[in-house]
């Protein structure tokens, strides 16, 4: 994908026709083609590489079907009770 833009020099006309012509090519921003080429030149082909999530390997919290059942629920209700217009609420 970025091959002819790393091939031409830096900042040059050549490698903006080259971001120009892959990021029309594969229909990604140029400014991606861009980062594509600085974390490149910055880690070769290792700064191309999905990165480890920053949790990986530690505890996640855990949460109960019932629990997460039960906040979505009153999330919702209160949701719906905030967008409802006043005279429906209304207890008078």
């Amino acid at each position: 994908m970025i091959e002819d833009a790393v091939d031409a020099p830096p900042r040059s006309h050549e490698r903006a026709a080259a971001i120009a012509k892959a990021s029309a090519k594969y229909r990604v921003s140029e400014r991606t083609i861009q980062q594509y080429i600085a974390q490149y030149e910055a880690h070769g082909m290792h700064g191309l590489a999905r990165a480890k999530p920053g949790n990986a390997g530690k505890a996640r919290a855990i949460v109960s079907l019932r629990f997460d059942k039960a906040f979505r629920t009153s999330t919702l209700v209160a949701l719906i009770a905030a967008s409802a217009p006043s005279s429906i609420c209304s207890t008078s």
